[in-house]
Protein backbone atom coordinates (compact mmCIF):
# COMPACT_ATOMS: atom_id res chain seq x y z
CA UNK A 1 0.00 0.00 0.00
CA UNK A 2 2.86 2.20 0.79
CA UNK A 3 4.34 1.58 -3.06
CA UNK A 4 1.04 1.66 -4.62
CA UNK A 5 0.37 5.43 -2.37
CA UNK A 6 3.46 6.71 -4.70
CA UNK A 7 2.73 4.72 -7.65
CA UNK A 8 -0.81 6.91 -7.50
CA UNK A 9 0.47 9.78 -7.26
CA UNK A 10 2.98 9.60 -10.11
CA UNK A 11 -0.33 8.36 -12.39
CA UNK A 12 -2.14 11.50 -11.14
CA UNK A 13 0.83 13.86 -12.17
CA UNK A 14 1.26 12.62 -15.23
CA UNK A 15 -2.36 11.35 -16.61
CA UNK A 16 -4.93 13.87 -17.61
CA UNK A 17 -7.30 14.84 -14.64
CA UNK A 18 -10.47 14.27 -17.42
CA UNK A 19 -8.99 10.49 -17.76
CA UNK A 20 -7.89 10.16 -13.65
CA UNK A 21 -11.04 7.76 -12.77
CA UNK A 22 -10.60 5.58 -15.41
CA UNK A 23 -6.77 4.94 -16.18
CA UNK A 24 -5.42 5.51 -12.88
CA UNK A 25 -6.57 2.11 -11.09
CA UNK A 26 -6.27 0.04 -13.88
CA UNK A 27 -2.68 1.31 -14.55
CA UNK A 28 -1.97 1.20 -11.34
CA UNK A 29 -3.12 -2.58 -11.13
CA UNK A 30 -0.92 -3.61 -14.25
CA UNK A 31 2.03 -1.67 -12.45
CA UNK A 32 1.60 -3.18 -8.98
CA UNK A 33 0.26 -6.65 -10.18
CA UNK A 34 3.89 -8.15 -11.11
CA UNK A 35 5.56 -5.39 -8.46
CA UNK A 36 4.12 -7.40 -5.78
CA UNK A 37 4.35 -10.83 -6.97
CA UNK A 38 8.15 -10.30 -8.04
CA UNK A 39 9.69 -7.63 -5.91
CA UNK A 40 6.96 -7.08 -2.55
CA UNK A 41 5.58 -10.16 -2.19
CA UNK A 42 8.71 -11.68 -1.07
CA UNK A 43 9.79 -8.95 0.82
CA UNK A 44 6.86 -9.63 2.46
CA UNK A 45 7.58 -12.88 3.42
CA UNK A 46 10.83 -12.32 4.83
CA UNK A 47 9.64 -9.48 7.00
CA UNK A 48 6.71 -11.73 8.22
CA UNK A 49 9.19 -14.74 8.39
CA UNK A 50 11.67 -11.95 10.86
CA UNK A 51 8.15 -11.02 12.44
CA UNK A 52 7.58 -14.57 13.71
CA UNK A 53 11.15 -15.84 14.64
CA UNK A 54 11.35 -12.81 17.00
CA UNK A 55 7.48 -13.56 18.56
CA UNK A 56 9.04 -17.28 19.05
CA UNK A 57 11.94 -16.01 20.69
CA UNK A 58 10.05 -14.22 23.22
CA UNK A 59 7.55 -16.72 23.97
CA UNK A 60 10.45 -19.59 24.33
CA UNK A 61 12.80 -17.08 26.47
CA UNK A 62 9.69 -16.38 28.47
CA UNK A 63 5.84 -16.83 27.65
CA UNK A 64 4.64 -14.58 31.22
CA UNK A 65 6.83 -11.80 29.58
CA UNK A 66 5.76 -12.36 26.23
CA UNK A 67 2.07 -12.39 27.47
CA UNK A 68 2.38 -9.22 28.92
CA UNK A 69 3.74 -7.25 25.53
CA UNK A 70 1.29 -8.81 23.47
CA UNK A 71 -1.74 -8.07 25.78
CA UNK A 72 -0.22 -4.93 26.61
CA UNK A 73 0.88 -3.32 23.34
CA UNK A 74 -1.74 -5.12 21.19
CA UNK A 75 -4.70 -2.13 21.54
CA UNK A 76 -1.67 0.28 20.27
CA UNK A 77 -1.03 -1.23 17.50
CA UNK A 78 -4.66 -1.76 16.45
CA UNK A 79 -4.59 2.33 16.12
CA UNK A 80 -1.97 2.02 13.27
CA UNK A 81 -3.50 -1.26 11.69
CA UNK A 82 0.19 -2.09 12.58
CA UNK A 83 -1.37 -5.51 14.54
CA UNK A 84 -2.29 -7.35 11.02
CA UNK A 85 1.41 -7.60 10.94
CA UNK A 86 1.25 -9.97 13.76
CA UNK A 87 -2.08 -12.17 12.83
CA UNK A 88 -0.40 -14.18 10.13
CA UNK A 89 1.97 -15.42 12.89
CA UNK A 90 -1.40 -16.87 14.65
CA UNK A 91 -2.57 -18.05 11.31
CA UNK A 92 0.56 -20.17 10.86
CA UNK A 93 0.45 -21.53 14.10
CA UNK A 94 -3.03 -22.51 13.52
CA UNK A 95 -2.34 -24.20 10.20
CA UNK A 96 1.13 -25.88 11.37
CA UNK A 97 1.05 -27.21 14.28
CA UNK A 98 -2.89 -27.03 15.40
CA UNK A 99 -2.83 -24.20 17.89
CA UNK A 100 -1.79 -20.60 18.83
CA UNK A 101 -1.48 -18.46 21.67
CA UNK A 102 -0.92 -15.14 19.85
CA UNK A 103 -4.58 -14.45 19.96
CA UNK A 104 -5.12 -15.30 23.29
CA UNK A 105 -3.08 -12.30 24.30
CA UNK A 106 -4.77 -9.77 21.88
CA UNK A 107 -8.02 -11.37 23.84
CA UNK A 108 -6.51 -9.51 26.94
CA UNK A 109 -6.04 -6.77 25.50
CA UNK A 110 -9.62 -6.96 23.76
CA UNK A 111 -11.54 -7.12 27.41
CA UNK A 112 -9.29 -4.33 28.59
CA UNK A 113 -10.25 -1.89 25.99
CA UNK A 114 -13.88 -3.09 26.69
CA UNK A 115 -13.20 -2.95 30.53
CA UNK A 116 -12.19 0.90 29.50
CA UNK A 117 -14.98 1.10 27.88
CA UNK A 118 -17.35 0.14 30.94
CA UNK A 119 -15.35 2.50 33.43
CA UNK A 120 -15.74 5.69 30.81
CA UNK A 121 -20.05 4.17 31.36
CA UNK A 122 -19.74 4.43 34.71
CA UNK A 123 -17.82 8.31 34.78
CA UNK A 124 -19.45 10.33 32.09
CA UNK A 125 -21.89 12.54 32.28
CA UNK A 126 -22.88 13.02 29.32
CA UNK A 127 -25.31 10.99 27.42
CA UNK A 128 -23.68 10.77 23.92
CA UNK A 129 -20.91 9.20 25.63
CA UNK A 130 -22.76 6.81 27.67
CA UNK A 131 -24.21 5.27 24.43
CA UNK A 132 -21.12 5.58 22.97
CA UNK A 133 -19.06 3.95 25.42
CA UNK A 134 -21.59 0.67 25.88
CA UNK A 135 -21.92 0.15 22.82
CA UNK A 136 -17.85 0.25 22.08
CA UNK A 137 -17.57 -1.90 25.60
CA UNK A 138 -20.45 -4.45 24.06
CA UNK A 139 -18.32 -4.48 20.38
CA UNK A 140 -15.71 -5.12 22.48
CA UNK A 141 -16.21 -7.80 24.82
CA UNK A 142 -18.76 -9.99 22.69
CA UNK A 143 -17.08 -10.15 19.27
CA UNK A 144 -13.33 -8.65 20.20
CA UNK A 145 -14.04 -5.43 17.90
CA UNK A 146 -12.20 -3.10 19.80
CA UNK A 147 -12.01 0.13 17.49
CA UNK A 148 -15.09 1.67 18.31
CA UNK A 149 -13.69 1.53 22.11
CA UNK A 150 -10.36 3.03 21.15
CA UNK A 151 -11.65 6.02 18.79
CA UNK A 152 -14.54 6.28 20.28
CA UNK A 153 -13.86 7.00 24.07
CA UNK A 154 -10.55 5.39 25.46
CA UNK A 155 -7.83 6.84 22.71
CA UNK A 156 -10.43 10.26 23.06
CA UNK A 157 -9.88 10.51 26.78
CA UNK A 158 -6.13 9.09 26.98
CA UNK A 159 -6.39 7.62 30.41
CA UNK A 160 -8.74 5.03 29.79
CA UNK A 161 -6.52 3.89 27.24
CA UNK A 162 -3.11 3.72 29.82
CA UNK A 163 -5.61 2.06 31.82
CA UNK A 164 -6.44 -0.61 29.36
CA UNK A 165 -2.73 -0.69 28.39
CA UNK A 166 -1.91 -2.14 31.75
CA UNK A 167 -4.92 -4.08 32.12
CA UNK A 168 -4.48 -6.26 29.07
CA UNK A 169 -0.73 -6.38 30.10
CA UNK A 170 -1.48 -8.30 33.41
CA UNK A 171 -4.51 -9.94 31.79
CA UNK A 172 -1.95 -11.79 29.36
CA UNK A 173 0.64 -12.39 31.47
CA UNK A 174 -1.37 -14.29 33.44
CA UNK A 175 -2.18 -16.57 30.34
CA UNK A 176 1.13 -16.32 29.20
CA UNK A 177 1.86 -17.62 32.42
CA UNK A 178 -0.53 -20.41 32.24
CA UNK A 179 0.13 -21.89 28.97
CA UNK A 180 -2.92 -20.81 27.22
CA UNK A 181 -3.72 -22.20 23.68
CA UNK A 182 -6.37 -22.38 20.99
CA UNK A 183 -7.08 -24.69 18.76
CA UNK A 184 -8.51 -22.05 16.19
CA UNK A 185 -7.96 -18.61 14.57
CA UNK A 186 -10.79 -16.44 16.23
CA UNK A 187 -11.71 -12.64 16.73
CA UNK A 188 -11.53 -13.09 20.41
CA UNK A 189 -14.70 -12.17 22.45
CA UNK A 190 -17.38 -13.78 24.97
CA UNK A 191 -18.79 -15.83 21.16
CA UNK A 192 -15.18 -17.22 21.16
CA UNK A 193 -13.75 -18.17 24.49
CA UNK A 194 -13.87 -21.99 23.76
CA UNK A 195 -11.51 -21.92 21.42
CA UNK A 196 -9.62 -22.00 24.70
CA UNK A 197 -11.17 -24.54 26.27
CA UNK A 198 -9.81 -27.34 23.80
CA UNK A 199 -5.84 -28.33 25.41
CA UNK A 200 -6.95 -28.73 29.36
CA UNK A 201 -9.24 -26.87 31.86
CA UNK A 202 -6.61 -25.54 33.68
CA UNK A 203 -5.59 -23.38 30.39
CA UNK A 204 -8.94 -22.35 30.01
CA UNK A 205 -9.34 -21.21 33.42
CA UNK A 206 -5.77 -18.84 33.09
CA UNK A 207 -7.66 -17.71 30.06
CA UNK A 208 -10.76 -16.82 31.38
CA UNK A 209 -8.94 -15.36 34.43
CA UNK A 210 -6.54 -13.25 32.19
CA UNK A 211 -9.86 -12.43 30.42
CA UNK A 212 -11.49 -11.13 33.75
CA UNK A 213 -8.47 -9.47 35.04
CA UNK A 214 -7.95 -7.22 32.04
CA UNK A 215 -11.86 -6.14 31.73
CA UNK A 216 -12.46 -5.22 35.26
CA UNK A 217 -8.73 -4.16 35.78
CA UNK A 218 -9.53 -2.00 33.36
CA UNK A 219 -12.79 -1.18 34.65
CA UNK A 220 -11.66 -0.20 38.00
CA UNK A 221 -8.65 1.72 36.96
CA UNK A 222 -10.61 4.04 34.58
CA UNK A 223 -13.34 4.28 37.40
CA UNK A 224 -10.12 5.53 39.87
CA UNK A 225 -7.92 7.68 37.79
CA UNK A 226 -10.83 9.17 35.55
CA UNK A 227 -10.34 11.41 32.79
CA UNK A 228 -11.29 14.97 31.63
CA UNK A 229 -15.23 15.54 30.14
CA UNK A 230 -15.68 16.24 26.69
CA UNK A 231 -18.98 17.91 26.47
CA UNK A 232 -21.41 16.22 24.08
CA UNK A 233 -21.86 19.52 21.67
CA UNK A 234 -18.02 18.91 21.17
CA UNK A 235 -18.14 15.37 20.05
CA UNK A 236 -18.12 14.55 16.50
CA UNK A 237 -19.57 10.98 15.94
Amino acid sequence: MLVLCFVERFLKKYVPEILQIVLVPGLAILIMLPLTLCLLGPVGIVVGNVIQAVYYALMNFNSTLGGAIVGGLWGVLVIFGAHRALLPVGLNDVATTGRQNLLAFAGAANFAQGGAALGVWIKTKGEEMKGVSMAAMISAVLVGITEPAIYGCNLRFKRPMVCAIIAGAVGGAIMGFGGVYGDAFATNGVLTIFTYASFGIAQFVFYLVGCAVAFFGATILTAIVGFDEIPDEGMEV
